[in-house]
């Protein structure tokens, strides 16, 4: 059963903003999707990051969690609540956890190289989540906007894959937050409450 939106008070100007309840149910996956989430807590990040990759692991699809070690730990650890065999998962090469390239063309090779061997041996899609705090902590603003772009136009059209990149609303500006919203034309494709958590 589908659990409702919590709607929080109006902010006077008659708007209210949705956020979604915790769910099991990831956010939409049809290849070729370039996502953006944006998430307030850390709760909010796992609610957003943990259903996408399970149902990507469920549907056999080769997936990438692309995150700083201590942003890793979190996910992992949700993730194999639900999934006992997560660590035969990453033995066997069904899912790949790794921290962000130090630039954009690093970071397109190594997604271009994975999934061109992963192809080689039968695999027919992927799923990668990009924790993108871990990204900006190595790369400017302005290279940032370069790895999506990038990915976007190298990965994307040659790979069957969705991709979603996740934004912490703590930690980036404002003006960053909105540059990722107009990086992912497929983000408004979405519900709002699936694109965005507490």
């Amino acid at each position: 059963m589908e659990k409702p939106a919590l709607q929080h008070p109006s902010n006077g100007k008659g708007v209210s903003v949705i956020v979604q309840e915790a769910r099991d149910e990831s956010v939409a996956a049809i290849h070729g999707n370039h996502l953006c989430g944006i998430y307030g807590s850390d709760a909010g990040r796992i609610e957003l990051i943990v259903p996408f990759l399970l149902e990507g692991l469920a549907k056999k699809s080769v997936c990438f969690l692309i995150a700083p070690v201590g942003g890793q730990k979190p996910v992992l650890k949700a993730m194999k609540r639900k999934r006992p065999s997560l660590d035969s998962d990453i033995t066997a090469g069904r899912f790949i956890v790794s921290e962000h390239q130090k630039s954009p063309a690093a970071q397109c090779r190594f997604f271009e190289k994975a999934m061109k061997k992963a192809e080689d041996e039968g695999v027919e899609s992927f799923r990668v989540v990009g924790d993108m705090w871990g990204l900006r902590l190595n790369v400017s603003a302005k290279q940032m906007i370069k790895l999506e772009v990038g990915f976007e136009r190298l990965i994307v059209p040659r790979f069957p894959v969705v991709a979603l990149c996740t934004y912490d609303a703590r930690k980036f500006s404002g003006v960053e937050l909105l540059d990722a919203l107009k990086d992912h034309n497929h983000a408004y494709n979405l519900p709002l409450g699936e694109a965005l958590a507490r």
